[in-house]
């Protein structure tokens, strides 16, 4: 029975690494399949990371090891941030304007079911383990989900909402400031062409023929 309890630490970080990205694979398909394209997929996905990430980041802090259950409560932890990230930057691609006004617009949307109805819900259902007295439930489970909660209203309510907001703003800089130099190129084009120096031309040597005559006169 000890073999068995012990012989997962010779492939836990293995497993634990595999698994958590095959769990952030399967959530950037879906939202692919459902944005139709790239980039706020990946969005999410790197957000839902990032929540991992810090929970990783609080184990050792919280002397959680990294076993059977802290791998499980990992994948968890992908799957449950996507509740925090993911409307989000759906309501954001649906918005339309300017960075701010997307993101204020999306967080109009999500902000009372976000708070209320996944955090508050999260965080009452997890005070009622700070009850037990076993010391796994306080650890493994209140502390982690604790972490997965605070992490995840963090990246999706205020990280992602400033990054996105950022991302479409320097956008529309380049692509205005893109088109502003097609523009100029074109005029330039037209400026060089033989039509418009025939034209340039002709005004000049008339221009010229006005001035000679009235200085005649």
């Amino acid at each position: 029975m000890t073999y068995v309890y012990f012989d997962q630490y010779l492939t836990v970080v293995r497993d634990t690494y595999t698994l958590v990205g095959l769990a952030l694979v399967a959530i950037f398909v879906i939202h692919a399949i459902y944005f139709g394209s790239i980039f706020y997929p990946l969005v999410v996905a790197l957000a839902c990371a990032n929540v991992v990430i810090h929970v990783m980041g609080l184990m050792k802090p919280n002397d959680i090891m990294l076993n059977g259950l802290s791998m499980v409560n990992l994948i968890i932890a992908a799957g449950v941030s996507v509740e925090f990230c993911g409307h989000f930057v759906r309501m954001f691609a649906k918005a339309s304007g300017t960075g701010d006004q997307r993101a204020k617009e999306a967080l109009r949307k999500v902000l009372a079911s976000v708070v209320f109805g996944i955090t508050i819900t999260k965080v009452v259902g997890l005070s009622m383990l700070t009850l037990a007295d076993s010391r796994i439930f306080q650890k493994y489970y209140f502390r982690m989900y604790m972490a997965i909660v605070i992490s995840g209203i963090l990246n999706g309510l205020v990280l992602l909402p400033v990054l996105l907001s950022v991302c479409v703003d320097v956008k529309g800089f380049f692509l205005h400031r893109r088109r502003g130099d097609k523009e100029a190129d074109q005029v330039l084009e037209a400026a060089a062409s033989p039509a418009f120096q025939g034209v340039v031309t002709t005004k000049a040597g008339r221009h010229s023929e006005s001035t000679g005559l009235s200085n005649s006169e």
